[in-house]
């Protein structure tokens, strides 16, 4: 009875370093006005990563049910992409009725 009324849930996924190519742009001194800025490309690493997620649900009724979920449990601060930070460890409760 309980395997048909309560799901689990896990998911992780590790991402090892990725190298990517940064551009920016930095203000020089200038001679002229063409030469005010100046492109710079820069190649750089993000760090590896494991990523941790739980879920569980325990159906109540037939169209109602509890949940639970975890993202990110580990709480690593890790980047997708330069500049875009993962929030840390999320914890989620609520209630579900479908119709």
């Amino acid at each position: 009875m309980l395997d048909q009324k309560l799901h689990l849930g896990l998911t992780g996924f590790f991402a090892g370093g990725r190298e990517f190519h940064r551009r920016s742009y930095e203000l020089l001194p200038a001679t002229t006005p063409e030469s005010m800025y100046h492109l710079v490309i820069k190649d750089e690493t993000l760090p590896a990563y494991f990523d941790l997620n739980l879920s569980a649900e325990y159906q109540i009724y037939k169209n109602f049910s509890i949940f639970a979920l975890g993202n990110n449990l580990l709480n690593t601060h890790y980047e997708v992409q330069q500049g875009y930070r993962k929030l840390g460890a999320q914890f989620l409760l609520g209630l579900k009725v479908a119709f």
